[in-house]
């Protein structure tokens, strides 16, 4: 009876999924052996995930209080010790080692425990199978435990394509109770995935004491394979574009397709004819062959046509089969972690063009996903005209589809001998000063709706980013960061360039109205827990740059009560030399002007100035700006101005290489190491990858 009643909740909970999903849930008394389980069969399937816990030897399974302390965190870490599991890098919240299980333990159902399964791509027929069981609570009022099982990225929000319609969805396969009594349970769970993603993961979550074991998820493409995942496009000039995506787990290779707008069909669906770069035909040694002819590309192809009797597009046609490609390399089925580029060359500047990129198993292809070519050329950043004592002329190439451009300036700082602690970027927020007259934190003015202050209104230098401008505390000499429905708001500061050191060293004199609370801090796109003992936190912490050319530091306190930062800074080990960069504003002209003029510069307060140009098209929230190029730095006192790479720095993106490696916690590694390792590129990219 009781198996029935858990099916048909669990079936009533499914409603409106049944043709995409098929979970059972199977009381199973006693725990099976584990040879004798059933096991998940599936042809040309891989195994992704096969963990039975051994690694969680302590504690004892059904007895919460011989559990080990927890492994992980949310408000702390939630990477599981890679050396406990057996595959990539775990993580979760309030997990537990529980005599050769993972135990799920919270005290707050508003608060679930949960366990996460490495990071990859899940794409598929997917088959998951795992035992669970829940243990008798100490809650009186909880006669059972809820599971929560779903599917999760790293993106927030990310939904996945379960039907292969292109629609993506948010999908938590069930929420169910499992009662003590049922003792150990089999849950499985069939659906389908076409969405590539590399970073997905399967989440467990428990709101009492929970039991998780043997999780098995094998994964076929007998029917389907994924589209790789298209992370956007890399750089652009007038005639070239570079687009970037993930591997796909099964694919042999990838085929790249690039395509013109040849009208609409009767149903006014937009039908493409397909774009061929004819050196992608011939190989190296046949282009040679034909330059060695002393004909063109062009010449050759027409006289082979008219020799066989056929059109030049004839030709083309059967030298690219059905539609031109371009192959660019074989998947390493084991260590699919590094993230594809390719370049399209030789474009009509003022062409509007489409793409696609497919996945190849077997005879087996991705479904086709067309898309226009939505990025800017960058302009070129020229040599400055006219350096004087307080200003400088920067001038930049032009862009054919480009309706106007942008133009950065910033301080540059050029460090005179090696320094252990260089500041390259501080804020005081004395600017305030100006702003209120209240000198006490407990009673501070704030801004309100409709306020024309700011949160650059407070600081020496723009670009500073805060929840809410409408709602800025104000006192003398510090900036205060409010709290609104539960949740202080977030403070983030202008890009700092880190490019110099492997390590920065964040110093900040911070202060609330309560006392013993946590600020929570993110710098590098890492984010970190700061305990606060009493009411003021005034000191330094060392983090790593993770081989970011340039990122940002963000900061909030806690949801009850507001802080106010007093100053902050950022120092850097710099060796002589080294430069550092300080965003001072940004200038828009038309699409006629390719120079401007700056003036007033103080030659005194940095070495140098630097200026770089952007492209754009669009406006409001439809505006395409190009990516940045290389800084045109500017010395006001000898007259000069030189690229910011120079000569034996220049970096050259398409020959991209790895430059530096790191754990997850910034310690620099020499190779590889099984979990999550972050990965520097000689063009300044940082990548995450995951290690088997």
């Amino acid at each position: 009876m009781k198996k029935s009643l858990l099916t048909a909740g669990i079936a009533l909970l499914l409603c409106g999924y049944a043709s995409a999903f098929k979970v059972t849930v199977t009381p199973l008394g006693g725990k099976p052996v584990s040879d004798d389980r059933q096991k998940v069969t599936v042809s040309k399937a891989d195994i992704i995930v096969d963990e039975d816990f051994s690694g969680f030897a302590v504690g004892v399974a059904d007895d919460v209080h011989e559990w080990s302390g927890p492994l992980c965190g949310r408000y702390s870490s939630e990477l599981i010790d890679p050396s406990l599991t057996h595959g990539a890098q775990w993580t979760g919240h309030s997990v537990y080692q529980a005599g050769g299980c993972a135990g799920l333990w919270t005290i707050n159902p508003q608060d679930p425990a949960y366990i996460n399964t490495p990071k990859m791509d899940y794409s598929g027929t997917i088959k998951v199978s795992f035992l669970c069981k829940a243990l008798l609570t100490e809650n009186v009022h909880l006669k059972s435990t809820t599971m929560m099982v779903g599917m999760g990225t790293d993106d927030y929000g990310r939904g996945f394509d379960f039907e292969g319609d292109g629609k993506e969805e948010i999908k938590n396969f069930d929420v169910f109770p499992i009662y003590p009594n049922q003792g150990w349970c089999e849950v499985n769970i069939e659906f389908d995935n076409y969405s590539a993603y590399n970073d997905a993961y399967l989440h467990i979550a428990s709101t009492d004491h929970l039991l998780v074991d043997d999780i098995r998820i094998t994964a076929s493409v007998d029917k389907f394979i994924g589209s790789p995942v298209f992370k956007g496009f890399t750089a652009a000039t007038d005639d070239s574009f570079t687009i970037s995506f993930e591997p796909v787990r099964k694919a042999y290779n990838y085929y790249t397709y690039l395509y013109e707008l040849d009208g609409y069909d009767a149903e006014g669906n937009p039908v493409y004819k397909t774009v061929v770069d004819l050196e992608d035909i011939f190989s190296p040694e046949e282009l040679a062959q034909i330059e060695a002819m002393g004909m063109t590309l062009e010449e050759y192809l027409e006289e082979m046509a008219k020799q066989m009797g056929m059109t030049y597009d004839e030709l083309i046609g059967e030298l690219v089969y059905d539609k031109p490609y371009n192959n660019i390399g074989t998947v390493d089925h084991k260590d699919s972690t590094k993230l594809y580029t390719y370049t399209y060359k030789n474009l009509d500047p003022e062409k509007q063009y489409y793409f696609d990129i497919r996945s190849h198993y077997y005879t087996t292809f991705s479904p086709e996903n067309i898309r226009p070519v939505e990025v800017v050329g960058t302009p070129k950043n020229l040599e400055a005209t006219g350096i004087g004592e307080t200003g400088f002329t920067a001038n930049w190439s032009g862009i054919a589809k480009a309706e106007g451009y942008a133009v950065d300036l910033y301080g540059v700082n050029i460090v005179e001998e090696d320094e252990e602690s260089f500041v390259i970027f501080e804020e005081d927020f004395d600017a305030t000063a100006d702003l209120t007259d209240a000198t006490d934190i407990a009673n501070p003015e704030a801004t309100g709706e409709g306020s024309d202050i700011t949160f650059d209104d407070l600081t020496s230098t723009p670009g500073w980013k805060f929840g809410n401008d409408d709602y800025i505390l104000l006192v003398k000499g510090k900036a205060g960061l409010g709290v609104a429905d539960d949740r202080c708001f977030r403070l983030t500061s202008p890009t700092i360039y880190t490019a110099g050191a492997e390590t920065a060293v964040i110093s900040i004199s911070v202060e609330s109205t309560v006392e013993d609370y946590e600020l929570r801090i993110r710098f590098a796109d890492v984010a970190y827990s700061l305990p606060v003992k009493g009411s003021r936190f005034e000191g330094e912490f060392e983090v790593p740059t993770l081989g970011m050319r340039e990122t940002t530091f963000s900061i909030a306190g806690p949801d009850e009560a507001p802080i106010f930062i007093d100053w902050f800074s950022v120092s850097q080990p710099l060796k002589k030399g080294a430069k550092t960069f300080t965003w001072l504003g940004r200038e828009e002209f038309g699409m006629e002007t390719l120079s401007h003029a700056y003036s007033g510069l103080d030659p005194e307060w940095f070495g140098a100035y630097a200026f770089s140009a952007n492209a754009w098209i669009g406006e409001g929230g439809k505006r395409l700006t190009s990516f940045d190029g290389e800084r045109m730095i500017v010395d006001l006192k000898n007259g000069t101005s030189t690229p910011q790479w120079a000569a034996a720095d220049e970096i050259q993106a398409a020959e991209a290489v790895e430059t530096a490696r790191y754990t997850l916690d910034g310690r620099r590694i020499d190779a590889p190491v099984k979990g999550i390792n972050i990965v520097r590129y000689s063009d300044g990219s940082v990548r995450k990858v995951m290690v088997k």
